[in-house]
């Protein structure tokens, strides 16, 4: 839903330093006339660079790599946090009769029990190692990270992030009902009745 103007479409590289991700994003707002909208975790950044990329598209990496989802609507930079989307409650109750058809499919799919974060900085030689585990997960490989990070906090981010984003959609499907306004990208629904072996 962004706009398609030319400034939009622009990639570019550089980079910043010591620099917030609220910054950063309200660098980028201003720059296009938008306005930075949710809440956005304490993040800073000795540097980050953008690399040949759209400013969205920049800013659209950072969030999924630190577990937030980026949307623009309208004049608006609207940050999410995955965790807050994944924890909302359901707004509707859906049962067979409110359902015009269903497919619902449980993948098969890897998941992990964990996700691990290890980053030793050439400049001072230390080493920053931290694991997150999936609740409730009991067996699973553990995904290895190895991407830069400056501090505890960014790797406790972006393994997070990393745990979420590798175990989502290992249950899926698709909904034919009719139309109604408070179904929109980010909802979150339940189901009750029988679809199947679910």
């Amino acid at each position: 839903s962004a706009g398609i103007t030319g400034p939009m479409r622009t990639e570019a590289t550089q980079g910043h330093e010591q620099i917030t991700l609220a910054q950063l994003a309200t660098l980028y707002a201003d720059k296009h006339r938008l306005t930075v909208v949710g809440d956005i975790p304490d993040l800073s950044f000795n540097r980050i660079t953008q690399h040949g990329e759209t400013d969205l598209g920049f800013l659209k990496r950072i969030a999924d790599e630190n577990g937030l989802c980026l949307a623009c609507k309208s004049d608006q930079l609207v940050f999410t946090s995955r965790a807050g989307l994944k924890a909302a409650g359901a707004i509707l109750t859906l049962g067979r009769a409110d359902i015009i058809s269903a497919r619902v499919r449980d993948k098969t799919l890897q998941t992990y029990k964990a996700a691990a974060v290890s980053y030793s900085d050439p400049a001072t030689g230390k080493t920053i190692e931290v694991t997150v585990n999936a609740p409730g997960a009991t067996s699973g490989d553990v995904h290895k990270i190895t991407d830069r990070v400056e501090n505890e906090l960014q790797a406790r981010q972006r393994a997070e992030a990393a745990l979420n984003r590798l175990n989502a959609g290992e249950r899926g499907g698709s909904l034919k009902l009719p139309g109604d306004p408070r179904l929109a990208a980010g909802v979150k629904l339940a189901l009750n009745g029988d679809f199947g072996r679910m």
